[in-house]
């Protein structure tokens, strides 16, 4: 039973596809802050970089964006400083790093999709029936111009002609008007932005496996039969509008997203999976926790545990955005055969995504490597800033480790005769520490007289000061 929900609000539209009560799909759409990803601009060469291949390019968005040289159209000429290009965002910046751009372009339909370059026109590997795959190719011939080819997708296969024909002339409208805009903007600009949620319900995710597409927002309502004009997607009825209660809550979408922002993830088995994001890398472990395997040899229960956890890892990637390199460590199994079988079932998985996923193999030390194409931003950049208290690292100076610090300092205070008629202002747990009475009994070791602690309105504990008489 696949349902496609659209909530949207007013600063926030969430796109979440269910299959028999289980979340399978997950897009979030800011309305405060802008994804890059997907949107194509006419930008200027800034900087040529030929010692590490590289082109910054100005794209009107205060960061310059980055092209690897080996993004460049086959056979294109290196462009000069002060030139213009069309580049499309693959990957979006960071505080650090501008977004990466490519000059290879490409623009997503339903049944195609147009890449910039020679007329070459790519029919799914997965479309078997060579008198299919014919006429599809020759409906795409009609369109195929000099300046870009065609990726026939998989969804091709079952459509009828007619509909497949209309989006393929959709992609040649959208291609000319690309073009144009180039011909007449003044660079840095926009020039086209990747589809919205409302596009991407009925584009990507809906068919005829689709039970209904629920929104409980009348414009998006209107807009979804629209688009959905003839039935091109789904049938009419399909499209419902909910006007009454949280549509999140309702179909228990938000309790699902709310567990895809945990550290740790339970099992059915008992077992779980705990996912610790880095800088470089997210790495995930497997651990048995509670699983029962009475009488179940220590290999075949490992086994059973991460295949289990395989499964869920690949969705845990998806729905949580992960890109990047991955790291799995699974619980420790000397077979060959299952090893190779659980890599196996992970590639299978991987398949499900919608990006592009490379399991890697088992490194030396065990641990299954694996690569996703990093995209938009992960699930829980949409939800948390970094912690104020501990720069994002988990963790803060303890009271202790500040006391020792006040202390040190004091006897050096000590040893220079400046001890007397001290005041110490620090971190309230700090200050609780030293009103105990055997700190106050160290303190008058240290200091000779009066020492008046006061606490601090800082945020840091390690933030403290020391004000002697002389000051």
């Amino acid at each position: 039973m696949k349902r496609i929900c659209l909530s949207v609000e007013r600063d926030e539209s969430i796109l979440a596809v269910m299959n028999n009560g289980q979340l399978e799909e997950l897009l979030i759409e800011n309305a405060l802050e802008e994804d890059l990803v997907g949107r194509i601009y006419k930008g200027v060469v800034k900087n040529l970089l030929p010692s590490v291949n590289g082109i910054f390019i100005d794209i009107g968005i205060g960061q310059n964006a980055f092209l690897r040289t080996k993004d460049l159209l086959p056979g294109e000429a290196m462009p000069t400083e002060g030139s213009t290009m069309l580049v499309q965002v693959v990957k979006e910046g960071t505080a650090l790093k501008g977004p990466l751009v490519t000059a290879q372009i490409n623009l997503s339909g339903t049944y195609a999709v147009a890449v910039a370059g020679q007329p070459y026109i790519g029919v799914s590997k997965k479309i078997q029936d060579e008198k299919i795959r014919n006429t599809l190719r020759q409906t795409a011939e009609k369109y195929t111009k000099s300046c870009f080819g065609l990726i026939i997708r998989t969804a091709a296969e079952k459509v009828e002609s007619k509909i497949f024909e209309k989006d393929i002339e959709q992609l040649a409208h959208d291609w000319n008007i690309l073009q144009n805009r180039y011909g007449v903007e003044k660079a840095p600009a926009l020039l086209w932005r990747d589809s919205d949620l409302v596009v991407k319900a009925l584009r990507y995710f809906a068919n005829s496996d689709t039970d209904v597409v629920l929104t409980n927002d009348k414009k998006t309502y209107d807009r979804l039969c629209l688009l959905n004009e003839d039935g091109i997607f789904i049938k009419a009825e399909q499209i419902q509008l909910m006007q009454e209660g949280s549509l999140l809550k309702i179909e228990h979408i938000e309790e699902q997203i709310q567990q895809l922002l945990e550290r740790r993830v339970e099992l059915k088995s008992g077992g779980f999976i705990v996912i610790d994001y880095t800088e470089a890398l997210t790495v995930i472990d497997v651990n048995s926790g509670g699983f029962q395997g009475r009488g179940i040899p220590h290999e075949e229960l490992a086994y059973l545990i991460n295949k289990e956890a395989t499964k869920e890892i690949a969705r845990q990637i998806k729905l949580r955005s992960i890109g990047g390199m991955i790291l799995i460590d699974f619980i420790d199994m000397k077979g060959r055969r299952q090893k190779e079988k659980l890599l196996q079932i992970l590639r299978e998985e991987a398949k499900k995504d919608r990006e592009k996923v490379v399991v890697c193999g088992i490194t030396d030390l065990g641990l299954v490597e694996m690569t996703r194409k990093r995209t938009g931003r992960k699930l829980e950049n949409f939800y948390y800033d970094v912690c104020p208290l501990c720069d994002g690292t988990g963790r803060s100076y303890s009271p202790k480790a500040v006391l020792r610090n006040i202390y040190r300092e004091l006897r050096y205070l000590q040893k220079r005769g400046l001890s007397d008629n001290v005041e110490i202002s620090c971190h309230p747990d700090v200050a609780a520490i030293l009103r105990k009475k055997e700190e106050q009994k160290y303190l008058s070791q240290i200091c000779t007289k009066n020492v008046i602690i006061k606490e601090n309105n800082q945020v840091h504990r390690d933030v403290y000061s020391i004000l002697t008489a002389d000051e």
